[in-house]
Parts: structure tokens; C-alpha cells; sequence
């Protein structure tokens, strides 16, 4: 019963609508149409263009160039009175369906292209409605450019847009206004490596009329992969390098551990950058990150040397310049200064005299032996302090802002 009632509507709505009456119509609407003016009719009134944007993928982007490729469709919709008719003097005809240099068309180019170059839509359709309202849609391949901030790599976000003009018309006489607030993402296909947190639509006004539309999204990097197998391994790096300092220099194998993880991090260090845009405006602060431990596994590779040799010297004196140094960098200076400004006034000359700091009991002659190991001790305690600052901020750079 139902399939009968649905038989009889059709039929109805489609009763004497022919292929006569569409090619009447067809004479009729263009016997003096003239596709290279403009509408509306009245020619001193402005033409207001409505367009939407549907993505349905992001096929490429590049860091190093700043530039996005995607996939979607615009879809334009104007009126055009010169096109208007009847729909009871046609059998009841509503809507017919044009081909691309039928009707007048907007020339479209996208401001921000990679490239400039015009759509390529010469064999797009239009569908055309009796009260003159056109509607055309095409589906279109987008490389536009964009200013890549790569501060937070690998947690980056970046934002890109499409901005759409017409070419040969002032924004008094054609405008673009956006029919949606948003990019439609209706049948969109996931990306890999970027997530769409956010997109908008707006039109950029000259003037009182809108002579451009932009289509802008905010694209979030794909990260886990990133943290799995760089900001990992890295933190492990940090603390490898510190434990070179725990190794007992007694046992030889002090300088072996430390040459080693020098070239061990290079090769990693290469395998790093080869997934890390090459931007030199804003280097990413993993590239910060990255130069902060090869010069602190160098620096711990140098010192070992140095450490070990000065050992293997055993009970000959050390150097009077290192001597001093390992007194300045152990602070041990200030425990003297400040053990002196606690000694009462009051108290008697010879009693100052025993306790205070001169250059003679401060810098104390120690053996070769004993100055390497005070070495190593503070060194290990540097290089600790070095690590947790490093840590720090790298947690207040990429999860705390």
C-alpha cells in the first residue's frame, strides 16, 4: 500500500515534465543570457556570494616549507535574476542542472596558495533553481602556505587557512561571505600524524564588504610516537652520562664508559634529527634539549680523562691551580668565610688566629689521588643539578605552559 501512495505522489509532482519542456526552458533562460556580466540585474547593486568549505583529508604537510596540502570541496551559491521562471509554464519544472561556461562564474583563487594558480573546475556542474538561486560545488586539491612555529615540537600546534578571493571584481561589486561558521568535516578522514582540535570560518572585510573569506584550523601533532622514541631515550641519555662519575676510577674502565657514550649519542643524535623539521626562524626547544647533552656527555667524557689521569699520579702533590680550583667549586671558601663571621668579637686574639681563614690552610697541599676523587664527587654533584634543570625545563616547556 505504501509503495503505491509513493508511486502516485511521484507521479503527480513529475506529471507532464518532459524533455520538451526542459529544452523550451532552456531557450527561453538563454536566448540573450550573456555569461560574461555579472548579476544581479540592476547592476549597480552588489552580488553576494555565500561559500562553504568541506575537508575531507590532509594529504601533506610540510614544516621545513610551511605549507599544508588538503583535500575537500567549496561550494559557492549566488542569485542570478536573469534566471528566473515559472515553474507552472514548464510542467513543473524546479531545478535544472547546467554545465560549467553556461552561466556567469566567479573567478576564484586562494590568496595564500603555495603556487598561485586559479581551481581547476572546467568540468563542474551547477544546479539551478526557478527563483534564480545557483549553486555550485567542487571538489579541488589546496597547497596553501602558512607560518610554521615549531617552539613546542614535538607538541606542537599549528594554524593553518585557506583565504579565498574573486579576481576582476571590487568587494563593492562581488563579495565572499561565509555560509557556515566552521570547515564542514562531515566524511573527513582521520590523519595520521595531526588532529583537527578546532576550525572557523570568517569573512575579512575591506571596507564595508567582505572581499575575503578564510578558512582556518588548528592542527595538534600527533606526539606519542615522538615521546616514545625521542623524549624517552633522551632522558635516559642524561642519566647515563651522570653515572659515568659513579664508575671507581680505580677500576680503568672510567674513560672506556665515557668515549663510548660520545659516539653512541652522535649516531642517535642523527637518527633524532632526521625526524625533526629543519626551521632555523624558531628551532624547536628539543634542539636546545638535544646540544645541552652532547655537551654535557662531552664535558663528562673530558673530565673523566682528566680525572684519570690525575689519579694514576697517586701520591704526588696536584697541581696548585687545580688544587685551587677544587677548593672554589666544592665551596668550601664560603664554609670558611661564614665559619669566621660566627666567631664572637669578644673572643681573644689567639682564638681568631686558630680559626681563621687563611690562603695557606685553604689551599692545603693534597695529593693527585685524593684531588681526583673530590673531583669526580663534585662533578657527579654538578652534573646531577645540570640534569634536574634540564628536566625541569623541559616539563615547564612542553606540559606546563
Amino acid at each position: 500500500m505504501t509503495s503505491i501512495l509513493f508511486l502516485a505522489m511521484y507521479s503527480s509532482i513529475t506529471a507532464g515534465y518532459t524533455i520538451l519542456d526542459e529544452e523550451r526552458l532552456r531557450t527561453d533562460l538563454f536566448a540573450s543570457y550573456d555569461q560574461s556580466i555579472r548579476p544581479p540585474y540592476n547592476i549597480s547593486q552588489h552580488l553576494r556570494i555565500n561559500v562553504s568549505f568541506f575537508m575531507s583529508a590532509i594529504k601533506d604537510i610540510n614544516d621545513a616549507k610551511g605549507t599544508i596540502s588538503t583535500l575537500g570541496g567549496f561550494t559557492f551559491s549566488w542569485i542570478d535574476d536573469r534566471l528566473m521562471w515559472n515553474v507552472s509554464e514548464y510542467g513543473g519544472i524546479r531545478e535544472i542542472v547546467l554545465q560549467h561556461g553556461q552561466t556567469w562564474l566567479p573567478s576564484v583563487i586562494a590568496m595564500n596558495a603555495a603556487s598561485l594558480a586559479f581551481f581547476e573546475y572546467q568540468d563542474t556542474f551547477l544546479r539551478l533553481q526557478s527563483n534564480g538561486s545557483i549553486g555550485w560545488r567542487f571538489f579541488t586539491h589546496v597547497e596553501t602556505s602558512f607560518k610554521p612555529d615549531m617552539t613546542y615540537f614535538p607538541h606542537d600546534t599549528q594554524i593553518c587557512s585557506i583565504e579565498l578571493s574573486l579576481i576582476g571584481y571590487y568587494p563593492s561589486e562581488v563579495a565572499l561571505y561565509n555560509e557556515t561558521q566552521d570547515i564542514i568535516l562531515d566524511g573527513y578522514q582521520t590523519n595520521k600524524k595531526w588532529e583537527v582540535v578546532d576550525t572557523e570560518a570568517k569573512p575579512l572585510y575591506i571596507g564595508p564588504f567582505s572581499g575575503m573569506v578564510q578558512f582556518k584550523m588548528e592542527l595538534r601533532r600527533r606526539h606519542f610516537y615522538f615521546d616514545v622514541m625521542i623524549m624517552m631515550p633522551l632522558s635516559v641519555f642524561c642519566v647515563v652520562y651522570v653515572v659515568v662519575f659513579l664508575v671507581p676510577i680505580e677500576s680503568g674502565e672510567k674513560v672506556s664508559f665515557a668515549i663510548t657514550l660520545l659516539p653512541t649519542f652522535g649516531v642517535y643524535l642523527s637518527e633524532v634529527s632526521d625526524n625533526m623539521p629543519k626551521v632555523s626562524t624558531q628551532m624547536a626547544y628539543l634542539s636546545f634539549y638535544l646540544v645541552a647533552i652532547l655537551f654535557g656527555t662531552a664535558f663528562s667524557c673530558v673530565f673523566s680523562i682528566a680525572i684519570s689521569s690525575l689519579y694514576f699520579k697517586r701520591q704526588q702533590p696536584a697541581p696548585k691551580p687545580l688544587t685551587i680550583i677544587a677548593h672554589i667549586i666544592s665551596f668550601q671558601w664560603l664554609m670558611r668565610i661564614l665559619e669566621r663571621c660566627q666567631i664572637s668579637q669578644k673572643k681573644s686574639d689567639e682564638k681568631l688566629k686558630q680559626t681563621a681563614w687563611t690562603e695557606t690552610e685553604s689551599y692545603a697541599v693534597m695529593s693527585s689521588q685524593h684531588a681526583s676523587k673530590k673531583l669526580n664527587n663534585i662533578f657527579f654533584i654538578y652534573a646531577c643539578l645540570g640534569v634536574i634543570v634540564l628536566h625541569l625545563f623541559a616539563i615547564h616547556a612542553y606540559f606546563l605552559r
